[in-house]
């Protein structure tokens, strides 16, 4: 049910997010009403807006006075000769002068690429970026807006602009626009709604995608497109001052210090997009992750001044992050799948947008081409996931069929194995109860010897027959357990008891070391004394005329047993594997299944077991299982 789920969500989600967007930003493109702007005639250095018709329309001066060069106050601008643009200067001084009627009114702009402060009436309303004046050290800015109430002083309006830091040589006065409060408020929020399109867009996509990421969360490229659209999305509606029509208030340094995270954000969320979908290396976005957290750390703690110097590195930074993502990229061409090639073309045209945008250019007259940029992006990432997704929704459900039939053989399997198990216990008894009669009733010592071989190998077939049964159990998951609270210093001395004869093989000495108390543990004592036992029985079978011991220990919140011994000890390579299935360090000993067991069965009991070893100087095998808090002991 779950991969038909998948596969039809991965069919309906690019339709369904079409439907969405389109509605929603029609429904914005239609919204609100936009207000007529209409040119006023500047003459002799005044507009005159007395005729002009406020209720209907927004007055548009068609012109300034300019004072290159200079940053003059506004009282002093009556005795200055006004003379023309100059994107050369340093500093530019700009005075539009209205006549208007007696009303409150509502002026706003754009200002662009340059830092600007600006006056009303003589009265400071407004500063973007940051004007030294002393030190010619002045920021540039990326297009911000700017709007302020003024009431005309006897039928005057005066607005005054001090501008720095001009990067064009075309001119970089885009003028303003003064209108009553109500209908200029009514054209704000049309332009916002239409700025909202592309918000809109990229956060559908982003709440898109995390429901991917939600629905598959192998698939760590959705996560992070979903991110990157996200953050593009309040990135974009933070470039198009949504946030500042909203919030008309906010400070600027709020503004400026958002604006650029934003920037470091789509940066590490890029990267890390592009480590998951081209599998470039891991390096890349924990280097650009570490550089954006050191860069936003800067813009948070410096002085705003300061940070402004910081703009040439952090612009350089971002380019660089996608130039080198996209070389990295290209070495992977020959590689290639449909989605990566278009997931790429994508990028490229995302990058190439930015350098237009920082060239000045605009798409159809309104919209900048990094915005343009960022929904090619967008769409084109969308068809790449698409084939990503769709190949995982396969991948899942061959995969699905296959752990299926995996399935039905791990329990052929298992039934297999016990059946021969089962069959096997007859036959294999029989032998061993002759030998041994053979060999009791035999006088001849020849015969006597062959028949406790043979009835020893009878005994090693059977361990071996019960421990493959085990395995295939374990690895099913065919194991009942049934933990109780247990005694350890009589588990272990039960247990110890049992392998006494054991000992005379080799000639070894057993010791047994146990505090006076220990906590109890929840345990199986079906299966945990086993683990004992085989211990021992692997200590004593490399360990000749040496000691066994067994140790247990605890610091209150485990319980350490351990089995030591005096032997033959391991080298690097055996301590390595010594854990896996099928794995012996003497080839002529053993199954290679007894320390597999043993894990497994410490692992089901919350707890681990290690080996410290040493050629020739014995082995130490611990294992800590977790105690029974005081509170919970009975």
């Amino acid at each position: 049910m779950k991969m038909f789920t998948a596969k039809n969500l991965q069919r309906l989600a690019p339709v369904l997010f079409l439907i969405i967007t389109f509605f929603i930003s029609f429904q914005l493109y239609r919204s609100g009403v936009s207000m007529p702007h209409i040119d006023v005639d500047f003459t002799d250095g005044v507009a005159d807006l007395r005729g002009f018709n406020f209720t209907s329309a927004i007055a548009h001066p068609g012109g300034a006075e300019f004072y290159p060069g200079v940053l003059l106050p506004p009282n002093e601008l009556d005795t200055a000769a006004p003379g023309i643009w100059d994107s050369s200067a340093k500093y530019n001084t700009v005075r539009v002068r209205m006549l208007v009627p007696e009303n409150n009114y509502l002026i706003y702009g754009r200002s662009p690429d340059y830092a600007s402060r600006i006056f009303i009436n003589g009265v400071l309303t407004d500063t973007i970026g940051w004007i030294d004046e002393e030190n010619e050290n002045n920021n540039i800015y990326n297009v911000t807006q700017f709007r302020s109430m003024a009431q005309p002083e006897n039928g005057v309006v005066e607005v005054v602009f001090h501008i720095a830091g001009i990067i064009r040589d075309t001119p970089a006065y885009y003028g303003l626009f003064i209108g009553e409060y109500e209908t200029v408020e009514t054209q704000l929020f049309h332009d916002t709604a239409y700025g909202l399109i592309p918000v809109i867009i990229f956060l559908t996509c982003a709440l898109f995608y995390i429901g991917y990421f939600m629905f598959m969360p192998s698939i760590k490229t959705n996560l992070w497109f979903a991110l990157i659209a996200l953050i593009i999305g309040l990135f974009i509606s933070q470039n198009w001052k949504i946030p500042f029509s909203l919030l008309p208030n906010i400070e600027y340094w709020l503004e400026f210090f958002w604006y650029h995270v934003f920037l470091l954000m789509i940066c590490v969320c890029y990267s890390f997009f592009t480590r998951s979908l081209f599998k470039i290396p891991k390096e890349v976005p924990v280097v650009v992750g570490a550089f954006s957290i050191l860069l936003t750390i800067l813009l948070a703690v410096i002085p705003l001044h300061i940070a402004e110097q910081f703009l040439p590195v952090h612009t350089a930074f971002v380019f660089a992050v996608m130039v080198v993502n996209i070389l990295l990229i290209t070495l992977r061409i020959k590689n290639f799948q449909k989605e990566h090639a278009i997931s790429f073309g994508g990028q490229i045209v995302f990058m190439l947008s930015g350098v237009f945008d920082m060239l000045g250019l605009r798409f159809l007259g309104f919209w900048d081409f990094s915005t343009f940029g960022m929904l090619i992006f967008l769409f084109t990432q969308m068809v790449a996931m698409y084939f990503v997704n769709n190949r995982a929704v396969e991948n899942e459900q061959m995969l699905t069929v296959e752990n299926a039939s995996l399935g039905k053989l791990n329990a052929i399997k298992t039934e297999l194995l016990g059946n021969i198990s089962h069959e096997m216990k007859t036959p294999l008894t029989v032998i061993s109860n002759m030998s041994q009669l053979t060999a009791r009733h035999s006088t001849d010592d020849y015969i006597q010897g062959k028949m406790k071989i043979a009835v020893a190998e009878v005994e090693r077939l059977k361990s071996k027959v019960g421990q493959l049964l085990k395995v295939a159990r374990f690895d099913d998951a065919d194991v009942h357990w049934d933990f109780e609270p247990t005694d350890v210093r009589k588990l272990i001395n039960d247990t110890v008891h049992t392998c006494f004869h054991s000992l005379d093989e080799h000639n070894n000495k057993l010791a047994v070391e146990l505090p006076e108390t220990l906590p109890d543990i929840k345990a199986d004592s079906n299966h945990l004394p086993g683990v004992i036992i085989n211990l021992i029985e692997n200590a004593v079978r490399f360990t000749r005329d040496g000691k066994i011991t067994v140790r247990a220990v605890s610091d209150g919140d485990l319980v350490t047993v351990s089995v030591e011994d005096t032997g033959s000890g391991m080298t690097p390579e055996q301590k390595e594997h010594i854990f896996e299935r099928f794995f012996v360090g003497d080839k002529s000993t053993g199954t290679g299944l007894g320390l597999y067991i043993c894990k497994k069965i410490i692992v089901a009991h919350n707890g681990g077991i290690s080996v410290l070893s040493e050629p020739g100087c014995g082995t130490t095998v611990s294992f800590t299982l977790p105690a029974i808090p005081k509170e919970g002991r009975l």
